[in-house]
C-alpha cells in the first residue's frame, strides 16, 4: 500500500469511529430526555434485564417523537437518524477502501509476476521481441 492509500484508510476509520460516537452520544441524549420528561414513553422499552432495543429502534426511526410535543427529544432524535445515515456511509467507505486496496494489491503482486512473452515463447523473433520491449524503437526501425 502506499502513504496516500493508508492515509485515505486512517481518514475513513477515524471519520467512522467520530460519527459512530457522535451518534452513540445523540442516542444517549434521546435516553436521558425519554427518562427525564416522559418516563411513561421510556417504561415501554424496558425489557425484563434491558432496553427493549427493537421498541427503542423503532421509535427512532418513526415519527411518534414529533406527537410528543418536545422539540428536544426531536431534535436529538432528528440528530441520531443524520449521524446514523453517516455511520453507514462512513462503514461503506471503509468497506470499499479495503475492497479496493486488496484488489489493487492483487493487481500490483499480478502485474510484478506476469513474464513478458518474447522471454517465453521460443518462437519470437528478435524484431518481435524488440517491438514487445521498445515499441517506438521497433516503430521507427520499420
Amino acid at each position: 500500500m502506499h502513504l496516500t492509500d493508508n492515509l485515505i484508510f486512517g481518514a475513513v476509520i477515524v471519520a467512522f469511529l467520530g460519527t459512530g460516537s457522535i451518534h452513540a452520544w445523540w442516542v444517549d441524549r434521546v435516553i436521558a430526555i425519554l427518562k427525564e420528561r416522559h418516563p411513561e414513553t421510556w417504561r415501554d422499552f424496558q425489557g425484563p434485564i434491558f432496553v427493549n432495543r427493537s421498541a427503542f429502534a423503532s421509535f427512532l426511526n418513526s415519527d411518534q417523537h414529533q406527537g410528543m410535543n418536545d422539540p428536544e427529544l426531536s431534535r436529538a432524535v432528528r440528530k441520531s437518524k443524520l449521524t446514523f445515515a453517516i455511520v453507514v456511509v462512513c462503514f461503506l467507505a471503509v468497506a470499499v477502501t479495503m475492497i479496493t486496496q486488496s484488489k489493487l494489491a492483487a493487481l500490483e503482486t499480478a502485474h510484478l509476476t506476469t513474464t513478458p512473452p518474447f522471454i517465453t515463447d521460443p518462437t519470437c523473433s528478435s524484431t518481435e521481441m524488440s517491438a514487445i520491449a521498445s515499441p517506438s524503437t521497433a516503430i521507427m526501425s520499420a
